[in-house]
């Protein structure tokens, strides 16, 4: 790497609010993009449910694998607050869909910090465990 490309590489890592090159702490890292649920508590998603997250920097909203969803949030530094209340549409769902919603609704509101890696986001709990982890929807 030239000394040109080093110094465009920290400046870009500073401006998007990272500490660590290999991640992005900045909540408009986040925002206008559709976030595709991979893992749900170090698990895989079930074949068939589609899980989703949009955040437009002070709300978040989706589809829980039923269900419509939406609640308040901030992004900011590495730290995620999602909710205290995540209002859902109240459709029945069949397994394993249902089942994969309720987890997800009720993982929600324990996030507490989030890191985006190339298309990739992890939200983590306070003790550090891995909640969530989404992938940019192409």
């Amino acid at each position: 790497m030239t000394g040109l490309a080093v110094v465009t590489a920290a400046l870009l890592a500073g401006a998007c609010g990272s500490d660590d090159p290999g991640g992005v702490t900045d909540g408009a890292a986040v925002e206008a993009t559709i976030w595709t649920l991979e893992e749900l508590a170090a698990e895989a998603v079930p074949d068939g449910v589609d899980v989703t997250l949009e955040y437009d920097g002070e709300r978040i909203s989706g589809n829980g694998g039923c269900n419509q969803y939406s609640g308040g949030a901030t992004f900011d530094a590495g730290a995620v607050t999602i909710g205290p209340e995540i209002m859902s549409t109240l459709m029945a769902c069949d397994e394993p869909a249902a089942g994969a919603e309720l987890r997800y609704l009720e993982a929600l509101p324990r996030a507490a910090a989030f890191v985006v890696n190339d298309a990739t986001m992890t939200i983590s709990d306070a003790d550090g465990e891995s909640l969530l982890v989404f992938t940019a929807k192409e």
